[in-house]
C-alpha cells in the first residue's frame, strides 16, 4: 500500500489502527446521564500474548483450540468518560488526545500509525481476550462465548457489567461471522441489539429467508400487500405494480399499516399523503 495511512476511525478504534489490526466491531455503552460508561472493541489481527500461560489465565483452557494460531480475534474493553464539551474533563483519553493532536476529529487530525502507537502505549490498552480463529468459530457455532466473558468483564468498578456479557457476546459472535463469512442463524439477526450489526447481518442473511425461517406475523393486509413483523422489525411485503415480482422492504417500527408502509417507501410521511392514480 502506497502513501501514508492516517487514523480515520472512532475514538478507541485508534487501538486497532495503532496495532495494524482490522476493527470489526466497536461500541460505547454509556450510563443514564451519558457522563461515563465503557467501550468494547473487537479486532482481527496477530496474537499479542508472549506465552501460552498468560493466555490461558485470561481465557479458560477448556475453551482453547489445540494450537494458538497467529490469526486471532482480539477483544478490548475499557472505561470512559463521555467525550463532549460539557464533560470533557471526565475522560483523560480525550484530554490527552486533544493535547497531543489538537482535535478528536479524524477528518481534521492527521494521526500516523507510529504516533497512534506511541499514544496507545501510554494507556496500556491491551486485549482482555485473544481468541484463535478456529476457536472463535467453535464458540460462534456453539454460542458459548458468553461463558468466557463474565470473568473477564469483572473489573471491580461500577461499570463492570456495562455492557452485559450476554449482549457483548452476541455482538462479538455476529461481528466475527460477518468478518469470516461464516453461516448466520436467525438469532444473529433478531437478537442483535446493535443496529449497525443487525442491518449488516440482515443483508447477508436475507430478508426473505428471515421471514420464512423466523415466522412472520401479519400486522396489516391490503389486498396482496402485507405488513409483517419479525421480532422487533417490520417489513412491507408488496406486489410490484407492473411485474409478477413481490418485494420485501424493511420499514420503520412506527409504521402501523400497509398503506403507510408503502407511502414511506415513496418518501411520504403518512399513508393519507400517498394517493397515487396508478403505481408504476
Amino acid at each position: 500500500m502506497s502513501g501514508t495511512e492516517y487514523f480515520t476511525g472512532r475514538r478507541y478504534e485508534i487501538v486497532a489502527f495503532a496495532h495494524g489490526e482490522k476493527p470489526i466491531y466497536y461500541e460505547e455503552f454509556l450510563s443514564g446521564d451519558v457522563t461515563a460508561g465503557s467501550w468494547l472493541l473487537v479486532t482481527r489481527g496477530e496474537e499479542h500474548v508472549a506465552n501460552r500461560e498468560q493466555f490461558v489465565l485470561a481465557f479458560p483452557v477448556h475453551h482453547l483450540g489445540p494450537d494458538l494460531a497467529h490469526q486471532v480475534f482480539l477483544v478490548y474493553r475499557g472505561e470512559i468518560g463521555y467525550c463532549c464539551p460539557s464533560h470533557r474533563n471526565d475522560d483523560a483519553f480525550c484530554r490527552e488526545f486533544e493535547r497531543e493532536f489538537g482535535d478528536f476529529d479524524p477528518q481534521r487530525t492527521r494521526v500516523t500509525r507510529q504516533r497512534a502507537l506511541q499514544f496507545v502505549h501510554r494507556y496500556n490498552l491491551n486485549p482482555l481476550l485473544e481468541i484463535p480463529v478456529a476457536t472463535m468459530r467453535r464458540l460462534c457455532e456453539e454460542g458459548t462465548l458468553v461463558e468466557a466473558l463474565p470473568a473477564n468483564f469483572r473489573s471491580g468498578s461500577q461499570w463492570a457489567q456495562l455492557p452485559p456479557p450476554e449482549q457483548a457476546a452476541l455482538a462479538i459472535i455476529t461481528a466475527a461471522k460477518l468478518e469470516m463469512g461464516w453461516p448466520l442463524v436467525v438469532q444473529d439477526v433478531l437478537e442483535m441489539p446493535n443496529q449497525e450489526l443487525r442491518a449488516r447481518a440482515l443483508d447477508v442473511f436475507g430478508k426473505e429467508r428471515l421471514v420464512r425461517e423466523a415466522g412472520a406475523e401479519v400486522v396489516d393486509q391490503d389486498g396482496e400487500n402485507e405488513l409483517l413483523q419479525v421480532g422487533s422489525m417490520l417489513f412491507a411485503h408488496v406486489q410490484d405494480a407492473s411485474t409478477p415480482r413481490r418485494y420485501l422492504l424493511r420499514v420503520p417500527p412506527r409504521i402501523q399499516t400497509v398503506r403507510e408502509a408503502i407511502a414511506w417507501t415513496f418518501g411520504f410521511n403518512a399513508g393519507e399523503d400517498y394517493r397515487p392514480i396508478k403505481e408504476t
